[in-house]
């Protein structure tokens, strides 16, 4: 999903219940950035420069995840895609193929909240947020994924819905 769509609150969940979970790159960015003292604005001046140091971060994160554990990212290299094309970056065909055969085995996907909430690090609108959003699925869905849809609900609810839907195959 895209901003505040729940990701990182249900994932929290998950990993209280003793998932492995990574957290989002961007997000890990931006609070190591403000802990040194930058505004959020400031990290993201260049947005250029910005995407492309998340881009670096997260590909170095997803092609050294284990393809057969179990775990849950707070992010995909799709999502980081999206942002980089609105900055004005297109993956080249190196890219693309590598995308094409490092695969998720399930990508649950959340809809923009309803009560949506900016904070330091998001900074987008409600607006934007869902557009965003619906950037990210069309993504998934141009790399050939079958998104399963995580309906809105309590945490406990959306946990028990992706615990009852993850493959172990």
């Amino acid at each position: 999903g895209g901003p505040c769509s729940g990701k990182t609150t249900l994932l929290r969940a998950l990993q209280q219940a003793g998932y492995r979970v990574e957290v989002e790159t961007a997000e890990r960015a931006l609070e190591e950035g403000i802990a040194a003292g930058h505004s959020a604005r400031q990290l993201r001046a260049d947005p250029v420069k910005w995407q492309q140091q998340i881009l670096a971060r997260d590909y170095a994160l997803f092609d050294g995840l284990p393809e057969d554990d179990l775990l849950f990212t707070d992010t995909s290299f799709l999502e980081t895609l999206v942002f980089g094309a609105r900055a004005g970056l297109e993956p080249g065909p190196n890219l693309d193929t590598w995308l094409r055969n490092k695969r998720y085995r399930a990508v649950f996907f959340l809809d923009p909240l309803e009560d949506y909430e900016q904070s330091a690090v998001r900074m987008e609108s409600a607006g934007l947020a869902t557009q965003i959003s619906g950037q990210v699925r069309a993504a998934y869905e141009r790399y050939g994924y079958q998104l399963i849809a995580v309906p809105s609900g309590s945490v406990a609810e959306r946990v028990a819905f992706v615990l009852s839907n993850i493959r172990t195959d």
